[in-house]
């Protein structure tokens, strides 16, 4: 399968719509899916926040608790199969996550082999290896509340095309990456 048929270059979005972001890994805080949700407060109408994964119960009611006191648009579809992950990131404007400490991070390579540009802190494993960078990416200081705020407060000032965010990698697609491992 190429890398071609991963990714979809129609969101089906309007410029009034909101911003969508989604965290794909495990709930909790390592990473990091209530500190975007802290961040989310100050911009509550302006982003939908979408998690992906698995976690306990407790963590997801805190998400959902919190999102409904300060009406922020959340969704959590748990742990979903890899082709269910690629057609819910057509509709997705960021894959953000904050990680405290990441390994090799192949949700970030996932969501650029769909189009859908990384937020993700600086000091992340593939920032060093050039695989996170500006063709595909936007790089934080770090994973705090405050990082996460600032970058979103400029979210807008950031244009990335999906084409060329799932073609940013040419030896690193779903295809490639897929015989990594």
């Amino acid at each position: 399968m190429s890398k071609k048929e991963y990714y979809n270059v129609d969101k089906n979005k309007s410029k009034n719509d909101k911003i969508t972001l989604c965290t794909v890994g495990s709930i909790g805080e390592r990473k990091g899916q209530m500190r975007v949700m802290e961040a989310l407060k100050t911009f509550n109408s302006k982003f939908n926040y979408m998690c992906i994964g698995g976690g306990d119960r407790e963590t997801v009611e805190e998400l959902e608790i919190t999102a409904k006191k300060y009406n922020i648009v959340f969704e959590y579809k748990g742990i979903i199969e890899t082709e269910k992950i690629r057609e819910t990131m057509a509709f997705v404007d960021f894959m953000i996550l904050p990680s405290i400490k990441e390994g090799f991070g192949a949700t970030y390579i996932e969501s650029i082999a769909c189009g859908v540009p990384v937020i993700a802190p600086k000091n992340t494993p593939l920032v060093q290896e050039n695989i996170l960078n500006k063709s595909n990416s936007i790089l934080i200081e770090n994973e705090s509340v405050e990082a996460i705020k600032t970058c979103l407060a400029d979210l807008n000032l950031y244009k990335f095309d999906s084409k060329s965010v799932s073609q940013s990698l040419p030896n690193i697609g779903w295809k490639e990456y897929c015989k990594r491992i």
